[in-house]
């Protein structure tokens, strides 16, 4: 008796929570693929699925909107300090590009009067120490992780000494990126009076806000001169050889461009802490006058914006490209957009190339990776599985003529639900180093041969097919 009133019961609660969530999802006007995998996975697995959706598909952009309104008065007053020049040697193939950040995203052209790309984590966290070391005002930095390891340690421990210096030291770190991660590390640190925030820190019962929305950025800016941004996180297996080494790519820069940088820190800061008491030493006088240096652009995406302004930009970049789009990206799960731009430019006989890693950091990611390789086979875009250690690198040349590198991977996460940010350098001699890495890269590569692949055993494509539902997600 009791049984029977119990199951009815529960399958009444199920039905509401079905409904419930077939409504919410309904509301959201949603992307239709990403509604239909929600639907697929509270239909066919009945508690996990509404565990899953409570922690991970729930959209709370409009609820953080309304919460945190006053982020914006942040960045108007940002604004009222970084005044940047205006750059005037950009190709008319790419001002419609330089228009957009400027107007859309608030990210203008500027020079860059050194630069410096890093494919090896030696010489990056070398040349970072130095930099740290020459800071009089302060250092900023923000990380997706820091490993209680040598390197992290290292790097806390040059911070400590800044900071008795009497030198300002904020440090942001994602908060999911650290959960392995003591809060000991960071206690030298603090003790000495250096400032450490967790970005979108998880905790319940806001732990539904913020799992889904990670920030993923790497940014340090010194004394509002000296930056650095790419792909590099600060752990010991960076500096790994042989089959197990990261390849990666970081970027030093060193001008007014760095304002930029400083921007997308302090928006970050401010959203997690509110205690900047932002000041014009933060921004130094640009020198946009000088006619010499690379002419450069920040490409940074929020969750919250009103539209994905990565995935936007680099749809317009390969549907503009006239002879070759090179890509290196540790996961290859594009969006509708970014697939077709790729396979247009290839049917119009421009040569596209794309790098992943043969073994990605997961299993999942790695079938999640070849479910795609078919769509852009077909279309005659080559594909290269690098073999030399992870491929960790997020670059992207086109043309001889521009080039980006960033902490952007090519999948739904990082264009939808990350705080990415990535370089745009608009130089020729700075495109041309990165396609001769590309090709260097190749040599520990296999190309996929795309009669062999279209021909591989029926059982792979179907796990292949099945993980490419939930790649939405992932």
């Amino acid at each position: 008796m009791w049984a029977e009133v119990l199951f009815w019961i529960a399958v009444a609660v199920y039905v509401v929570l079905l409904a419930n969530t077939v409504l919410v999802l309904m509301l959201e006007n949603r992307q239709p693929a990403k509604t239909v995998v929600w639907l697929f996975i509270v239909w066919f697995l009945p508690i996990v699925g509404f565990i899953l959706f409570y922690f991970f598909g729930q959209d709370f952009r409009r609820e953080w909107k309304l919460r945190h309104s006053e982020t914006h008065n942040f960045e108007k007053r940002i604004r009222t300090l970084y005044r940047p020049g205006q750059t005037n040697h950009i190709d008319d193939q790419w001002q419609p590009l330089v228009h957009a950040l400027e107007t859309q995203y608030l990210m203008p052209a500027q020079y860059a009067r050194r630069q410096k790309i890093y494919d090896c984590a030696d010489d990056f966290f070398i040349d970072l120490l130095q930099t740290i070391g020459k800071a009089r005002h302060h250092i900023h930095i923000q990380t997706y992780l820091i490993e209680d390891d040598s390197v992290g340690r290292m790097l806390i421990d040059a911070l400590t000494d800044k900071a008795r210096e009497g030198i300002e030291v904020r440090l942001l770190y994602d908060d999911v990126g650290n959960w392995n991660v003591s809060d000991s590390l960071f206690n030298p640190l603090i003790a000495a009076g250096g400032i450490v925030a967790a970005s979108q820190p998880v905790r319940f019962p806001s732990l539904t806000r913020r799992v889904n929305y990670r920030n993923h950025r790497k940014i340090v800016v010194v004394d509002g001169t000296y930056g650095f941004i790419g792909g590099m996180n600060y752990a010991v297996r960076y500096f790994s050889r042989g089959t197990d080494r990261w390849n990666d790519l970081h970027l030093y820069l060193e001008g007014d461009i760095v304002g930029s940088l400083q921007s997308v820190f302090l928006w970050d800061w401010g959203l997690t802490r509110y205690d900047v008491n932002l000041n014009a030493d933060y921004f130094p006088n640009t020198e946009s006058s000088s006619p010499a240096g690379t002419d450069c652009q920040i490409m940074a995406s929020s969750p919250f914006s009103d539209c994905p302004s990565i995935l936007y930009l680099q749809t317009w970049l390969f549907q503009n490209a006239r002879r070759y789009i090179y890509i290196q990206t540790p996961y290859f799960l594009p969006s509708d957009s970014i697939l077709q731009a790729l396979q247009t430019a290839s049917f119009a006989g421009i040569e596209v190339r794309v790098m992943v890693p043969m073994r990605p950091d997961s299993e999942l990611m790695k079938w999640a990776n070849e479910s795609y390789f078919a769509d852009v086979l077909k279309a005659g875009v080559k594909v290269y599985r690098y073999e030399g250690g992870f491929l960790h690198a997020k670059s992207l040349v086109i043309d001889d003529a521009i080039g980006s590198i960033g902490s952007s991977n090519m999948d739904f996460r990082s264009y939808e639900n990350n705080f990415e940010a990535n370089a745009l350098l608009y130089d020729r001699e700075i495109a041309i180093q990165l396609k001769e890495k590309f090709l260097h890269d190749m040599e520990n590569c296999t190309e996929i041969n795309i009669d062999e692949w279209l021909n591989r055993p029926m059982w792979k494509r179907l796990i292949e097919s099945t993980i490419r539902i939930f790649s939405p997600l992932l």
